[in-house]
This record gives C-alpha cells, sequence and structure tokens, in this order.
C-alpha cells in the first residue's frame, strides 16, 4: 500500500494531542539531550518548543565513533529530524550533537509535546 504526503498530515492530524502543534514529519529541529541510557541505547530529547522525542543509537550520526555505537549526554545541543514512529509517538532521527547550538531550555511543563 502506498501512501503520500497528504495520507500522512491526515496521520498526523488525527493522533495530534491536545494543545500539540501541528508538526509534519521530516522537520528540522534544534534541541537537546534529556536523558540517554549508553548502555541500552536510548534516550529522549526535547526541542526548542518542548516536545519531547524518542532517541535511539541508530539515529544518531556521529563520524568520530570508530567502534560502538554513537552516544548522546544529558544537556547535549542536538539538531535533528522529525518522524512518527509506530511506537513512539515522535521519534528524532539523523541526530547531530551541535556544540555551537545555543537554545534557551523551555521551563518545565510549558508545552505538552509528544508525550
Amino acid at each position: 500500500q502506498r501512501y503520500d504526503e497528504s495520507d500522512q498530515v491526515t496521520a498526523i492530524q488525527r493522533n495530534k494531542t491536545p494543545n500539540q502543534p501541528l508538526q509534519k514529519t521530516g522537520e528540522l529541529n534544534d534541541g537537546y539531550c534529556v536523558e540517554y541510557n549508553a548502555r541500552s541505547g536510548y534516550g529522549f530529547l526535547r526541542d526548542a518548543k518542548g516536545r519531547k522525542y524518542f532517541a535511539h543509537h541508530s539515529d544518531i550520526v556521529d563520524p568520530t565513533v570508530k567502534s560502538g555505537y554513537p552516544k548522546l549526554s544529558k544537556g547535549d545541543a542536538v539538531r535533528f529530524e522529525s518522524r512518527r514512529d509506530a511506537k513512539w509517538k515522535w521519534r528524532g532521527t539523523n541526530i547531530v550533537k551541535d556544540p555551537d547550538l545555543h537554545l534557551k531550555k523551555p521551563v518545565a511543563g510549558s508545552a505538552s509535546g509528544g508525550e
């Protein structure tokens, strides 16, 4: 079965939570790592608007890693693309650490996000 962009937007609208602005899949986001478990290889990101995203080690782009898996640390500034996920509402993909990115972290509870 083949889907086009209009199907994707309709699916996003259907799954939209209250007080969450509509966001298209593939949107580029600036954010930071709120938690990451290196042993398990996953964690969570927040964008500048406070929305939460699942992050898996397979979605982290780090050319400096020669062996093992790329990792994030709590507080790392990142740039990433967002996509809908069957298990998680939102998932970060193509996650790149960006030390030059300076974000004002949102106040806790300021956005319901993709939680």
